[in-house]
């Protein structure tokens, strides 16, 4: 029953303590604060229930105070009302009243005009003092809960809190700290919190176990929506084990223990019974005792839903298992996907025709360099109102720290500890590192995720066009930040307040720039920054939020310097074919016309070949490597196994004589015809041609003509290596993160300065990284500013590494 994919720890990971009670004392308390959306009225329902002494329970009253969120009574007297005592039935009845006697237990009930409703928005606490008395008024005993005012429910096929469809935009996340394991103390947890409302994280679900107590208090404080989950995976054993009668009293007992033991916390507005655990009996009847329990909240399971869905996708598990009961079972009333292609939520937003919405319980699997489509997916549910959202697998890599004293951290995964069997880094899957530090692709999350959508600009009226994408704040605490750039040049910037919009209102916000002077080829952009107007209690003041980028048009101005000059000549050593121009010299293999070297004299920038390249670093999505062949393997096959049966990782060419000619205008080029095959003998043709010109530019065109059979690609590129003193580098394109062609939506166009050691990413397993998209131009360059400038072609990207692919 707890096979979920994390690790596996002995030992105690929460806190145990005893406590002492007076002889008659709370055995439980459920408080139930309803809103009416309607009238923006509170309903407090509190039930207590005495253990103890059963006898004295008719001398003891219950009295609760209700404090607002700035403090200040909400009630003008204390409620208050007696426990029954146990009554003696007439003998006739007796066995009766022994059966029906369920402890003493009262309850208490308020109407509260207009009260502030809690969201994970505006998350307004009430303060409850719960006081029990005796006989003589003396205190026994007091609780202090807080409560939140919310409604949850399914509205006409859409998940509703306080009468407006929400959209969950959520992660999962495993109770995990890099230096003491499944033990996590509150204020990692609340750095957890912290940084997921930073980065436009609404929800969580607790994958896949009840988290500690203090972790629902920080939801409730600083406002998240929690989908919580029993401690329940059969995963291996998902269509079998839950099946066996033999396991069904502990499944029942961990849904009901986790009911009964976070049932107040305002932040839960779904129940999971579990995960992967599949479509049996014994969770229809768990979600029967959860919805005659708490009524308050919808259930959210996938395993009562997988086969139907697989069956959507035309996957081979339903072929295998059948369709099963279709959507429309008891066990769960959201349908929550896990990885659904986005081919399969079109077709599910447009077909299906019942009143269940849809949220994936799992997405866009976070293991090392990944969480590319996240626009198409956002797209999607922006269009389709049923698809209300869903959550990233998952928060935070489960690395272990290895050497706590070392200057940079190593975290060890399954297998650094000698143990057997392991899953090798799958665990390695997060949007955060171990350290919490966030990774590149939670700037995309966050920049999909934004309070604010633009909608565009209108140039000639000088208006920007916004949608507020909050459900139920206005946009009072949020500002603009603009600037005006050419090229990645600054020519204006300033501040503006953001447009004064109601929850899901658009509107327009005006704003003026100057008309900046455009050189041809050159290009003018504004970007906008979304912040944050003043400090909460999850960000400082002037924290991003979100940013994007239109271009703006500009005045022409002709270009009027002019580029040296130099006639090429050609001469031949014992080293190759030489083109000089001037201080450049270009070293070519005579014999296969390849590139040998590129630089000056005295210098050697570009240092051959340069190569075609149709392969990079395999991906921990491609396949878990460190699995490959193991017969525990998790991700058999996948397309990291196709390129290593197509072998493109190791080229082999035959090639022809190069032609060379040397224009009349003194330029040189160089034309190349080769074979290529792969390690399994498929056939590639490649044609180049290099040109130097007398303005001291090498330009390389390619073409390749790919085999129909080798659909799939890593990488179709060109790979060289550049001396290592140019480790400075500057680059007009996508910036200043990591960005790839599915994932630059938060990534902006400008002009950017790093190195090559900050250009490379740490995943915790090397792979593929660093690349920057869209770019114009990138330069290599030592401290003193020589080396090599390139131009990919438009849409082109690059990386620049010490290592290679």
């Amino acid at each position: 029953l707890e096979d979920q994919d994390h690790w596996f720890m002995a030992g105690l990971h929460r806190q145990v303590y005893l406590y002492t009670t007076a002889p008659t004392y709370f055995a439980d308390l459920n408080v139930d604060a309803d809103f009416d959306p309607d009238t923006g009225t509170g309903l407090l329902t509190v039930d207590a229930w005495l253990g103890g002494k059963a006898r004295e329970a008719g001398d003891h009253t219950v009295e609760v105070t209700v404090e607002k969120p700035s403090g200040g009574a909400a009630l003008k007297q204390p409620l208050s009302a007696a426990f029954p005592g146990r009554q003696q039935p007439s003998p006739k009845w007796h066995v009766i009243g022994d059966f029906v006697w369920r402890g003493a237990r009262t309850r208490l009930r308020a109407k509260l005009p207009r009260v502030q409703a809690w969201s994970a928005e505006h998350p307004a606490r009430y303060r409850l003092l719960i006081t029990l008395r005796d006989k003589r008024g003396k205190v026994v005993e007091a609780v202090v809960l807080h409560c939140g005012f919310r409604r949850v429910a399914i509205t006409d096929g859409l998940l509703c809190v306080n009468g407006r469809p929400v959209t969950l935009r959520g992660v999962n996340r495993h109770e995990h700290d890099d230096r003491s394991g499944k033990t996590v103390a509150l204020d990692s947890a609340r750095q957890d919190v912290v940084l997921m409302k930073q980065f436009g994280i609404n929800a969580v679900r607790t994958s896949h176990y009840p988290n500690m107590e203090g972790f629902y208090d920080l939801c409730d404080e600083l406002g998240l929506y929690v989908v919580d989950e029993a401690n329940v995976e059969c995963h291996a054993r998902q269509h079998s084990l839950a099946a066996d009668p033999r396991y069904q009293t502990a499944i029942l007992a961990r849904v009901q223990r986790m009911v009964q033991r976070d049932r107040n916390h305002p932040c839960i507005i779904l129940w999971s019974p579990g995960n992967e655990s599949g479509d049996a009996p014994v969770f229809d009847a768990a979600a029967a005792w959860m919805r005659a329990t708490d009524p308050s909240r919808p259930i959210m399971y996938e395993g009562a839903v997988q086969l139907p869905w697989d069956a959507l996708q035309g996957g081979p598990l339903s072929r295998a298992l059948g369709a099963g009961r279709g959507f429309d079972v008891p066990s769960t009333d959201i349908i929550c996907p896990m990885y659904p292609t986005l081919a399969a939520l079109e077709r599910f937003a447009t077909e299906y025709a019942g009143s269940k919405p849809l949220i994936m319980c799992e997405y866009s699997h976070a293991m090392g360099n990944s969480n590319g489509s996240l626009a198409d997916y956002w797209a999607l549910i922006d269009a389709h109102p049923c698809l209300q959202g869903g959550f990233i697998w998952d928060w935070v890599d489960q690395g272990l720290l290895l050497d706590s004293a070392a200057k940079q951290p190593v975290w060890g995964f399954g297998g650094d500890f000698g143990e057997e069997p392991n899953d090798a880094n799958f665990c390695i899957n997060g949007v955060v590192w171990p350290d919490r530090t966030p990774k590149p692709a939670l700037f995309e999350h966050r920049g999909l995720a934004a309070p604010l959508a633009f909608l565009g600009h209108d140039r000639k009226r000088g208006q920007l066009k916004f949608h507020n994408r909050q459900d139920f704040l206005g946009t009072d605490a949020l500002e603009l930040a603009w600037r005006v750039h050419v090229d990645g040049v600054t020519v204006a910037e300033g501040k503006c307040p953001a447009p004064k919009l109601a929850p899901g209102e658009s509107g327009d916000v005006p704003l003026k720039w100057p008309t900046p002077e455009l050189l041809p080829g050159a290009a003018a952009y504004l970007d906008l920054r979304l912040l944050l107007r003043k400090a909460t209690a999850w960000a400082p003041k002037g924290q991003e939020l979100g940013a994007w980028q239109v271009d703006v048009p500009g005045k022409l101005r002709r270009r009027r310097d002019s580029w040296p000059m130099e006639r090429v000549s050609v001469s031949e050593s014992l080293e190759g074919l030489h083109a000089t121009a001037g201080e450049l010299d270009l070293l070519l293999d005579a014999q296969t016309g390849e590139v040998k070297r590129f630089g000056s004299r005295s210098d050697e920038w570009l240092r051959g070949p340069v190569a075609l390249n149709l392969w990079r670093a395999p991906l921990d999505n491609d396949g878990v490597r460190l699995l490959e062949g193991h017969p525990e393997s998790i991700v058999p096959g996948g397309v990291l196994a196709r390129w290593r049966d197509w072998g493109v990782a190791h080229l082999h060419g035959e090639y022809g004589r190069p032609t060379i000619r040397q224009r009349r205008e003194g330029d040189v080029s160089v034309a190349i015809s080769r074979q290529i095959r792969t390690a399994a003998g498929q056939e590639i043709e490649h044609r180049r041609k290099l040109s130097l010109g007398g303005d001291g530019v090498l330009w390389i065109v390619e073409q390749v003509r790919i085999p129909a059979e080798l659909d799939d690609l890593p990488r179709i590129g060109m790979a060289f290596s550049v001396a290592s003193e140019c480790h400075r580098v500057e680059y007009l394109g996508r910036g200043p993160h990591e960005n790839y062609r599915d994932r630059q939506a938060s990534a902006l166009l400008g002009r950017y300065a790093t190195t090559v050691d900050e250009l490379y990413e740490p995943y915790i397993l090397p792979q593929a990284c660093g690349n920057r998209g869209d770019v114009r131009w990138f330069a290599l360059r030592d401290d003193a500013g020589r080396g090599l400038l390139i131009l990919p072609p438009p849409g082109g990207a690059f990386s620049a590494l010490r290592y290679d692919d």
